[in-house]
């Protein structure tokens, strides 16, 4: 069941918790179970954002786009690793206000731009590369979201996203389940490739991560158990209870088949 009634409530909350990922019991969990110290809201381990990077062709001189940005992973790291121009979208200012923290500290040249993925204040044609990381089952207006990653990209220009999403022809009732244990936005009318294709994409690929998903939300509740009270003191008992309830949930229906993640990559 969903928590919130619109994607701006949903966005809201995103603003409101992002400067809780800087406590220093968040960051532990993010680096024992990712690999990262970002304040990650992401899925994507380094190791799948270099695939990112090797499939978006991204080299120093490139205009990269990262859609979604949060504090600033994966985009910094990008950047820190190519050398290339940033740019990180997003709606959450609080998330912005980190990363331009982090890209000071790191030695990286970003543009942080607050705006909508469906409606991006920014120039067409302008990006050789895209990518968002879990991005897409945060929105509820997918299609358009894909159409503008596409609008201001080149014409040689690429993307590649991860995304949680349902698996497909499920029953009514293993529908209700996957929507409820899944991200606030995981349902799609359509399938991420057709979205690709419609939006004015091609050569779409997709590369199954669901095993890595379900092994990494394993080892969160893991990290969180073993950091219960420090948790508790932070966010409050009610909201460490919630979050193992919709963990617990998670890792049910990836098991049970209910939902699954996957990296995409096409051309403009």
């Amino acid at each position: 069941m969903a928590r919130f009634e619109t994607e701006k409530e949903f966005l809201d909350f995103f603003d409101e918790r992002f400067p809780l990922t800087t406590a220093p019991v968040v960051r532990e969990i993010e680096y024992e179970t990712l690999g990262t110290d970002y304040g990650a809201s992401s899925w994507s381990p380094p190791a799948q954002v270099d695939i990112m990077i090797d499939s978006l062709g991204i080299e120093p001189s490139s205009r990269y786009l990262d859609v979604g940005a949060g504090t600033g992973w994966p985009g910094l790291y990008v950047g820190a690793k190519t050398g290339c121009a940033v740019t990180l979208l997003d709606y959450p200012s609080s998330g912005l206000m980190l990363a331009r923290s982090r890209a000071e500290r790191d030695g990286v040249a970003v543009v942080a731009t607050s705006g909508d993925a469906a409606h991006m204040p920014l120039r067409s044609g302008l990006f050789d590369a895209v990518s968002h990381s879990d991005v897409m089952c945060c929105l509820s207006h997918k299609a358009e979201a894909l159409a503008e990653c596409r609008r201001v990209s080149s014409d040689e220009g690429a993307i590649a996203f991860t995304a949680i999403e349902m698996s497909p022809d499920l029953s009514v009732a293993a529908r209700s389940q996957a929507s409820d244990a899944g991200p606030e936005f995981v349902e799609s009318d359509a399938s991420y490739l057709d979205l690709l294709s419609a939006a004015g994409w091609r050569e779409a690929q997709a590369v199954d991560l669901t095993e890595e998903m379900h092994a990494l939300a394993r080892s969160i509740v893991e990290a969180r158990t073993k950091r219960r009270d420090r948790l508790v003191e932070l966010l409050g008992e009610e909201d460490v209870e919630q979050n193992s309830e919709r963990s617990q949930k998670m890792i049910e229906a990836i098991g049970d088949g209910l939902i699954r993640r996957h990296m995409y990559f096409a051309r403009a």
